[in-house]
């Protein structure tokens, strides 16, 4: 099992990602916003880590993703991503329709009952690519899992629900990069082969914080196919930034720390 801190460094590229591509969407895709989320955790996390806040209230400070989790921060709170997703949309005066699936029902539970949230049936979260219903956005965030990519998910990725987009949390042992070497592999063949273009961003392991140390943390962004050419123009180059940028912050803790 990884132990989750809410606010890692995955959560920080992973969550920026989903903002800027929100954001992104909600200009180019008609009202009500429609996002699906099927390992959805919690909607609020609480007793976030004084590292993972310090980290967020000083090297982040002037970022959407703390804009958007200052006030929960305060009280050393985090928000899930649908809940962030929400926030966005109302900020962008947006409606939106949130579907939401755990397998732990106790995190279900955590949302209110607001009308933006729609509980959905399924027998495990990557079923979310097999359902009818259209997304404008579909978050894929595993818990993890050994080979979720190439054995579980890949093929349904890519030509599943070829008219959303779809932002995909990949983790891997930080110290064993063949899995996702062979993902890498696998993901270019299929990629090509369906006319299909994706980016990824990596945050690598950190030195010290437990909570970041032992996992790499990668995202992959594979936009709706009718959005590829406008995302790749206009989306990609800012999340290339973020990513940058994010791993700036990162390799700068591996200098100092207080303990």
């Amino acid at each position: 099992m990884v132990k989750y801190a809410p606010g890692n460094a995955g959560d920080i590229l992973k969550h920026s990602w989903l903002i800027e591509t929100v954001t992104w969407l909600l200009k180019e895709c008609e009202s009500p916003f429609l996002y699906a989320d099927s390992f959805c955790g919690c909607c609020k996390y609480q007793g976030v880590q004084p590292a993972i806040r310090a980290r967020l209230e000083i090297s982040l400070r002037d970022s959407d993703l703390y804009r958007y989790q200052e006030d929960h921060l305060k009280k050393f709170c985090y928000l899930g991503s649908a809940s962030l997703v929400q926030k966005v949309c109302r900020t962008h005066g947006v409606k939106c329709r949130i579907a939401v699936f755990d397998e732990e029902e106790a995190k279900i539970r955590s949302f209110p009952d607001d009308g933006d949230f729609v509980k959905l049936s399924l027998t495990d979260g990557y079923r979310i690519l097999e359902t009818p219903e259209h997304y404008h956005l579909i978050l894929i965030d595993p818990y993890y899992d050994p080979v979720p990519m190439p054995e579980k998910l890949l093929p349904h990725l890519i030509s599943g629900k070829r008219d959303s987009s779809k932002l995909v949390f990949i983790i891997h042992r930080a110290g064993d990069p063949s899995l996702y070497n062979t993902f890498v592999a696998k993901l270019k063949d299929v990629l090509r082969r369906e006319e299909q273009r994706a980016l990824m961003g990596r945050i690598p392991s950190h030195p010290y914080f437990e909570f970041d140390a032992k996992f790499h943390t990668e995202m992959l962004l594979v936009p709706a196919h009718s959005l590829q050419d406008k995302a790749r123009r206009d989306l990609f180059p800012r999340l290339r930034g973020i990513t940058l940028e994010q791993n700036r912050i990162i390799a700068s803790e591996t200098y100092m720390s207080e303990f």
